[in-house]
C-alpha cells in the first residue's frame, strides 16, 4: 500500500514537473480545474432554493423572515465558491504562460539529413541548434513558478477555512436575533435538507484538497529541480 502510493506521488511529481519544461504538464492543472468545476455545480444543486429551505418556528411578516435569514447567513455561500474559483483560474493561466512552447520538431527528410534550414539559402547543422532550443525551453523562470504555486497553495487553504469555518455553521439551527425587526419573539430557525447541504461543503472540501496537494507537490517538486 506504502509503495503504490508513494509511486503514485512520484507520477504526478513528474507530470507536474513538466510544466516547467513544456506546455504539455498544464494537462493536469485543467483537469484539477475541471474537477473543481464539476465540484462547483454538484454542491450548488442543494443551495438552489435556500430561501425557501429556510424555515422558523413562529409566524413572520416578510420583512421580519428576510431579517432572519439575512442574519442566519451573514456570509455569502455559492458566491464565495464563484470567487474563489477565479482566484485559482489567475496562478494557472501564469504557469500556462512561464511554461515554454514545445520547440518545433523538423522535418523528416531533415531530420534524416541531421539538418534543419534556417535562413532562405542557409543550411545549419542541427546540431548546432540543438543547444539554442534547449536553452530557450526548459525550466525558464521557476521561481515565479513556484510564486504560482504557492499562490494557489494559499487560494485553497483559505478557501477550506471559509468552508468548514465560516459555512459551516451557518447551516446548523440557531435562534433568530434580527437587530433590525426589536420586537421579534425569540425563535429558532434551521435550513432543510441539512444532509445534503453539508455533503455539498464536503465535495468542495474534497476538491479544493486534492488542488491543495498538488499545489505543495509541484511547489516541493520545482524547488528540489530549481
Amino acid at each position: 500500500m506504502m509503495a503504490a502510493s508513494l509511486a503514485g506521488l512520484v507520477r504526478l511529481a513528474s507530470v507536474l514537473l513538466s510544466t516547467l519544461s513544456s506546455h504539455k504538464g498544464m494537462g493536469l492543472w485543467y483537469g484539477l480545474l475541471g474537477l473543481r468545476f464539476v465540484g462547483l455545480l454538484m454542491a450548488g444543486r442543494p443551495w438552489s432554493q435556500d430561501e425557501s429551505d429556510f424555515v422558523c418556528n413562529a409566524t413572520l411578516s416578510p420583512y421580519c423572515s428576510a431579517a432572519c435569514f439575512e442574519a442566519h447567513f451573514a456570509f455569502p455561500m455559492d458566491a464565495a465558491w464563484d470567487f474563489s474559483y477565479l482566484l485559482a483560474l489567475l496562478p494557472v493561466a501564469c504557469l500556462y504562460f512561464l511554461s515554454p512552447a514545445s520547440p518545433e520538431a523538423p522535418s523528416p527528410d531533415n531530420q534524416a539529413l541531421g539538418l534543419v534550414r534556417g535562413h532562405p539559402g542557409d543550411i545549419v547543422s542541427q546540431e548546432a541548434v540543438q543547444p539554442t532550443i534547449q536553452a530557450s525551453g526548459p525550466r525558464r523562470r521557476p521561481w515565479l513558478a513556484v510564486a504560482c504555486g504557492l499562490s494557489l497553495a494559499v487560494v485553497e487553504v483559505t478557501f477550506l477555512t471559509v468552508v468548514f469555518r465560516l459555512q459551516l455553521p451557518q447551516i446548523r439551527p440557531r435562534i433568530c436575533l434580527a437587530s433590525r425587526c426589536p420586537s421579534l419573539p425569540v425563535v429558532n430557525c434551521l435550513v432543510r435538507n441539512m444532509a445534503q447541504k453539508v455533503t455539498s461543503l464536503a465535495i468542495l472540501g474534497l476538491v479544493s484538497s486534492i488542488n491543495l496537494m498538488a499545489a505543495l507537490v509541484f511547489v516541493g517538486v520545482a524547488c528540489l529541480s530549481g
